[in-house]
């Protein structure tokens, strides 16, 4: 969390390494701004937020956007996932060493442990003894890839959520979750 003092000192550097940016603006809609900008962004953390700024400044001639500052961060914390690809082939290792294996007391067969959880969250979705027996690898390729980027894409689009929204969000549907009970 940043906190107000911390996110002033950022809005100085920022102002004043934008002063073409400022020179129109009224000290309304300058303060206006700062306090959007501040609403959104003072829930990151104040050293990877002045670091973002700080690389802005560096590559770009424009005063930032919110998004670009909040998503500067966001992409400098989040996991780093390998292609698709890369995770199609970690399977297509698996299934060719060893494949499907017996567990030890012999009622069914077990995946090999994954290097990351969207990976294994796809398999388990698809099923490894059905990836396994499948005549249709091509097909296969391109649902896992498929279901992979999507859920590498929800995984950001969750970590880029204002924690405002985040709580609103779970309130609905625990709601929704109570009126569909209550049916």
């Amino acid at each position: 969390m940043t906190t107000e003092s911390e996110f002033y000192r950022i809005w100085q550097v920022l102002i004043a390494a934008y002063p073409n940016w400022v020179k129109d603006l009224t000290p309304q809609i300058l303060a206006g701004t700062f306090r959007s900008y501040e609403s959104v962004l003072s829930s990151l953390p104040a050293e990877l937020l002045e670091a973002a700024v700080l690389q802005h400044m560096a590559t770009n001639k424009w005063f930032p956007a919110i998004s670009e500052l909040r998503g500067a961060v966001l992409a400098a914390t989040a996991p780093a996932h390998r292609t698709a690809m890369e995770a199609w082939g970690e399977v297509l290792n698996a299934m060719n060493s060893g494949g499907m294996r017996m567990m030890g007391d012999g009622d069914g067969y077990y995946p090999p442990a994954w290097s990351e959880p969207i990976l294994a969250r796809v398999v388990t979705m698809m099923g490894w003894r059905e990836l396994c027996n499948s005549k249709d690898q091509m097909a296969d390729r391109a649902h896992f890839m498929r279901a992979y980027d999507a859920l590498v894409q929800r995984e950001r689009e969750d970590a880029n959520m204002l924690p405002m929204m985040r709580q609103l969000a779970g309130r609905l549907a625990e709601t929704n979750k109570l009126k569909r009970l209550e049916s």
